[in-house]
């Protein structure tokens, strides 16, 4: 048996933050991450993955540990997009750092559909203006007039449009489409310890720590003394009692076998959104029969996917793709709109580094060799359509009868894309009509509607609400029924809205230390 005052599941960006807090505050803190570590900064990775071009397997969890069987439409495999080690996803995030707008919160007094979140936009926004300065966001928000009202600037200044965005943003503007700068997790000059950004333009291994990675927060925590991270084992259960209070988790190393219990006063889940629905469902017991904070039977409901696709936009003239590191250039003015109650809002990114290859469209030419595909892409823009989905109940986490090398059962997502899904890409495909028309292209592509990703947002399952009747955790992300127990991550989330989640995931991790600090700890 070992103990700690607070023990925490997961590494990743939420867990960091929580462990990294309580940590500056002198409470002892376990942190018990599935993966390996992952050294900060990134300079080893930035060798292997972009100067030598080679995948590192000790990067990552071993396949046995981390399995899933999906149905459904999904056209990608859900595990692809999961990151099982020190920092987890956000390791190889865009470190793009957006608000959610106030109607994001309260989308059915809006617009009639789905869920309004338990808690506003003006109880969220001081916790959002603490997330940016302990991410380090570059921005500035004076070109963006859709942007959500803020109380505080952001802390370092924005990364300009490059020469081309400004070509492309005047020929948009005389369309009545506006392009702006976006806030970012990447230092535009040097913040606390971390240099300003060179452009590298490989944000997804930064050899400098430029780009924020929760490896930095996760070091200062455990400079502190009061913060302990272990590697490559496995929480396989939470302990509850009669009372309704976590005792201990069961803890698995997935090296040497050894088995053991670890009991603390406040227990916090942050694996990522389906290992946070299948850990409490593996925790069932007499008392909580169908899973942890499940008597309402919410737990794995309404599993919501950012809907993402990429188009390509080819021009006679040369756009020079590429040349300014990591894109700034945006598009909000369509995140929300007037018929958002029938179709969802919409995102566009002008992506700035150059487009790979695989995906252009074999329609356009046939690239023989060099030459003729540099000059392609010379000449081409890319660009994604970031898209809500609604969060229906045939989107969901369960458990699966297949096992895992433990003897516990591994998570089966289940996704079928609704008509609301459909009328958003729609909606998609007479913007990107727009964008053509506006812009002068020669060619272009939209990826069709069966093909999407949704870049690691995975968000919902254990929604946020004021009762077990219709949600798993409350506005500070407690589980129900048991005091001591909280979630951290997007499992809370209650709607997607078209907002990369990243931000927001901080804000309430955050909260719910201040939460745990105040409430659970003296």
């Amino acid at each position: 048996m070992t103990e700690s005052t607070v023990a925490i599941i997961g590494s990743g960006i939420a867990g960091t933050t929580i462990a990294y807090l309580l940590a500056q505050q002198g409470i002892d803190v376990h942190v018990f991450e599935k993966g390996p570590d992952y050294a900060y900064p990134q300079s080893e990775q930035f060798v292997e993955e972009i100067l030598n071009q080679y995948d590192n397997p000790a990067h990552d969890l071993d396949r046995k540990y981390r399995q899933i069987v999906q149905d459904g439409d999904i056209p990608f495999l859900v595990d692809n997009e999961r990151f099982f080690r020190v920092g987890g996803m956000a390791t190889r995030w865009g470190a793009i750092t957006l608000r959610m707008h106030p109607i994001d919160l309260a989308i059915r007094t809006h617009y009639g559909r789905g869920e309004d979140w338990p808690i506003t936009y003006d109880e969220l926004e001081p916790y959002y203006c603490r997330a940016e300065t302990l991410l380090g966001v570059s921005g500035n928000t004076d070109d963006n007039p859709f942007t959500p009202p803020r109380s505080q600037p952001l802390p370092l200044p924005p990364f300009e449009l490059s020469y081309t965005e400004r070509v492309l943003g005047e020929k948009l503007r005389d369309h009545n489409i506006l392009l702006h700068t976006t806030p970012q997790a990447r230092t535009r000059t040097l913040y606390e310890t971390r240099p300003g950004c060179q452009n590298y333009g490989v944000c997804r291994a930064c050899p400098l720590g430029a780009r924020y990675s929760p490896g930095y927060h996760m070091q200062l925590a455990q400079q502190t003394g009061f913060c302990t991270l272990q590697t490559n084992v496995s929480v396989r259960r939470i302990n509850v009692d009669q009372a309704g209070v976590a005792q201990s988790v069961l803890v698995h190393n997935n090296q040497t076998g050894e088995e053991w219990e670890h009991s603390a006063q406040v227990f916090v889940l942050a694996p990522g959104t389906i290992e946070t629905v299948r850990l409490l469902m593996l925790s069932a017991n007499d008392q909580f029969r169908d899973g942890l904070g499940n008597s309402g039977g919410q737990l794995g409901k309404r599993l919501g996917f950012h809907q993402i696709r990429y188009a390509l936009l080819r021009y006679p003239e040369p756009v020079f793709p590429g040349r300014a590191g990591p894109h700034t250039a945006e598009s909000h003015q369509f995140i929300d709109h007037e018929d958002r109650g029938s179709y969802g809002g919409v995102k566009i990114e002008f992506i700035e580094s150059e487009p790979r290859s695989g995906i252009a469209d074999p329609t356009f030419t046939e690239m023989d060799n060099l030459q003729e595909a540099a000059d392609f892409f010379l000449h081409t823009r890319w660009m994604w359509f970031h898209a809500e989905s609604d969060m229906t109940d045939e989107k969901y986490v369960t458990l699966s009868d297949t096992r895992d090398p433990f003897g516990d059962r591994i998570p089966h997502i289940h996704h079928q894309s609704s008509t609301f899904d459909a009328e958003t890409y729609a909606f998609s495909q007479r913007l990107f009509q727009r964008l053509n028309e506006a812009t002068g292209t020669v060619s272009s592509f939209l990826q069709p509607y069966e093909g999407w990703t949704s870049w690691s947002h995975h968000l919902g399952t254990c929604r946020m609400g004021t009762s077990p009747d219709n949600s798993v955790v409350d506005p500070y992300c407690q589980v129900h029924g048991i005091r001591n127990l909280f979630t951290a991550g997007s499992s809370s989330f209650v709607e997607t809205s078209p907002v990369n989640p990243t931000l927001t995931i901080v804000a309430l991790a955050i909260r719910t230390a201040d939460y745990i600090m105040d409430q659970r700890l003296k």
